[in-house]
């Protein structure tokens, strides 16, 4: 379904011959493992807030709740919705699902292809000349741009941020928000003045309610000294829309996630496994809430009463937050809330988002709140946070060819200098205040 939602968006479409389709719709299904649990001795307890905050429901539940199937029925019905919509202007989607699976000569049938063609037969088609190769998108996207005469100091520009994946202090894989290197990313730009405005990519389901909430000062504070709207992913939920609850607009796909306000913790607690294993465990302690973390027995009546108090006072500053980056009473932003998912079709309908689209609808939401935006270079400064090293963690192996230092790559990207005068730029990391003024920034993306 993805790459025919993809593939609809060309003027063409041309398959191989002998191909395989699939047209099967969108589902969501979860598994329930409390039964399992209780079997092994293991019992669940969860602490949220909002009746649709439902990520703990398959540890504590055998079935799915109505509040969850209320939501995941709103997601699919969306989900088919976009791809039915997409699909349709090449061919009836309602026919397309209900073949199901099928070869490219139905495909060519049913409307959704406009030719058959092996890949070597692509060059006659697209009207090359003999020996003439259509080139990937990696070695079209990789061709040097020809060397030519470029101001010192360039035009304005637009950076692009992108935080991806798992908001937490310390990101240890690949994708993640990681704290101390977004944060950087992001006070360095608020002082950046090449940089006249920030569009925040969040494609991340949350995390950290801790980290979310350092984060969103930090998009805060950005917003003071240059205008920031945001641009979602696939997901922008619980702390991907905190954080952006701090930006001034916020933009969508209309099959983006986003929404879930709300807040839960898990706790899993072994007593029985404990008894069934005959494990014996004896506390010494003089303060009252020493073993409050402790997994091998149920908290007491005021340990509950403790945690489930903490977690509304982190429901109730979400619930802040949003109101005050939507501009909306906090009783109305409540009614939103509960933990409920919304696509970003649906997000729009609510007031949760401003516009549906991607990059170019968010630069343009963008473009709005800063004078004299037609000046402004068009090419946008991409920028990904760099990741701290954390402490025993082998260090990186060297490339195999020396790389110019990431600082060097930003401030030729600002100020547009040609590849010939980079030695120059390396000659001034002696001091000069250009150099001290760009070190350590981000790594673009």
């Amino acid at each position: 379904e993805r790459e025919l939602f993809l593939a609809t968006a060309a003027d063409e479409i041309v398959a191989m011959p002998h191909i395989g389709f699939s047209a099967l719709g969108p589902r969501a299904a979860r598994s329930y493992l409390a039964p399992l649990l209780d079997r092994l001795g293991v019992r669940v307890l969860v602490t949220a807030e909002g009746r649709y905050k439902t990520a703990a429901e398959p540890l504590v539940r055998a079935s799915m709740s109505g509040p969850e199937r209320e939501q995941l029925e709103a997601i699919v019905r969306t989900l088919h919705r976009t791809w039915s919509d997409a699909v349709g202007q090449k061919a009836s989607a309602a026919d397309l699902l209900q073949a199901g699976l099928f070869g490219a000569q139905r495909a060519r049938e049913l409307g959704l292809l406009d030719a058959v063609a092996y890949e070597d037969e692509l060059p006659t088609r697209l009207g090359l000349a003999d020996k003439e190769r259509p080139i990937s998108h990696r070695a079209y996207l990789a061709a040097p741009r020809a060397m030519k005469l470029a101001p010192l100091r360039r035009k304005k520009r637009v950076a692009v941020v992108r935080l991806a994946g798992t908001i937490s202090e310390r990101s240890r894989g690949a994708d993640g928000i990681d704290l101390h290197g977004s944060a950087d990313t992001l006070r360095r730009l608020a002082e950046l003045e090449q940089v006249a405005g920030v569009v925040l990519y969040i494609d991340s389901p949350g995390g950290s309610a801790v980290v979310s909430e350092l984060l969103h000062r930090e998009v805060a504070l950005l917003d003071q000294h240059k205008p920031v709207v945001t641009w979602m992913g696939n997901y922008a939920a619980s702390g991907g829309y905190y954080l952006a609850a701090a930006t001034r607009a916020i933009v969508a796909h209309p099959a983006t996630l986003t929404g879930s306000i709300g807040v839960v913790s898990i706790r899993p607690v072994a007593e029985r496994l404990m008894e069934l294993l005959h494990v014996r465990r004896e506390l010494v302690s003089v303060t009252p809430y020493a073993d409050l973390n402790a997994l091998t027995r149920a908290p007491s009546p005021d340990e509950e009463a403790l945690l489930r108090a903490e977690t509304e006072r982190f429901y109730t500053r979400f619930l802040e937050v949003v109101a005050l980056g939507r501009k909306r009473p906090v009783a109305e932003i409540a009614q939103l809330a509960e933990g409920r998912v919304w696509t970003g079709y649906d997000a729009r309908e609510v007031g949760l988002v401003d516009q549906l689209g991607g990059y170019r609808e968010a630069r343009a939401q963008l473009e709005k709140l800063i004078p004299d935006a037609h000046a402004f270079d068009p090419e946008p400064l991409w920028v990904a946070p760099r990741k701290r090293v954390q402490a025993g963690m082998p260090p990186r192996r060297p490339p195999e060819r020396r790389e110019p230092p990431p600082e060097l790559v930003m401030l030729q990207q600002l100020l547009g200098l040609p590849e010939a005068l980079w030695p120059l730029l390396d000659f001034m990391r002696a001091g000069e205040r250009v150099l001290a003024f760009a070190h350590d920034l981000p790594s673009l993306d």
